[in-house]
């Protein structure tokens, strides 16, 4: 069987805030650097959330194969202004998860990608890898921001490159009926999640 990675988020690029991404009072909005060179998310003066959420079997990712043992990679790059100056003093909240949450909405763990308030003026990429709950079945991709004094407008902490991909099994499985000793050979979608002995026919 080989390992095969699926990108959940949608417009995770930072160029467009589109329906996919929820934003409360839109306090998040699009930045450009100051070399025109790429956009980001980027939060302002007030305590700023970004986030979307997914329901797992939306992505035909079955409660069974969960309960084997998934994967899932996290990451975002983030920078925030230098310290003093005109720049201010970076972010007071900056920070990226990801909430997991049961068949009933309830929250099952929170993983950290990263969380940095203050200055990171150079651009980082964080990267965070975990094991689902088995009782998963919808993630959030979270980000939390906040300018450190205050100003108006985009000031606080940016992020790009937003990414959540699951890992899943896929390729050729044996499989043997016990009863008859007969070894079929096939390609399934997922790995097989029981075995069973009997008579068959």
């Amino acid at each position: 069987a080989s390992a095969v990675e699926v990108e959940l988020l949608k417009d995770g690029q930072g160029t467009a805030i589109t329906a996919n991404w929820t934003n409360p009072d839109n306090r998040f909005g699009i930045w450009t650097d100051n070399d025109n060179v790429a956009s980001w998310f980027r939060a302002t003066y007030e305590e700023s959330t970004l986030s979307q959420s997914v329901t797992l079997s939306d992505c035909g990712i079955s409660a069974e194969e969960i309960q084997v043992g998934m994967t899932m990679t996290a990451s975002a790059t983030v920078f925030t202004y230098g310290s003093g100056g005109s720049y201010g003093d970076g972010s007071r909240i900056c920070n990226v998860k990801v909430y997991e949450y049961d068949a009933n909405g309830t929250v099952l763990a929170v993983n950290t990608v990263m969380d940095k308030p203050g200055v990171l003026f150079d651009a980082t990429t964080f990267t965070t890898n975990f094991t689902l709950n088995p009782d998963t079945r919808s993630v959030k991709y979270e980000m939390n921001g906040q300018d450190v004094v205050n100003w108006q407008n985009l000031y606080g902490p940016a992020f790009r490159n937003c990414s959540m991909k699951v890992t899943r099994n896929s390729g050729a499985y044996n499989v043997t009926f016990v009863s008859t000793g007969t070894t079929l050979e096939g390609s399934l979608d997922r790995p097989p999640v029981a075995s069973r002995s009997g008579d068959y026919t």
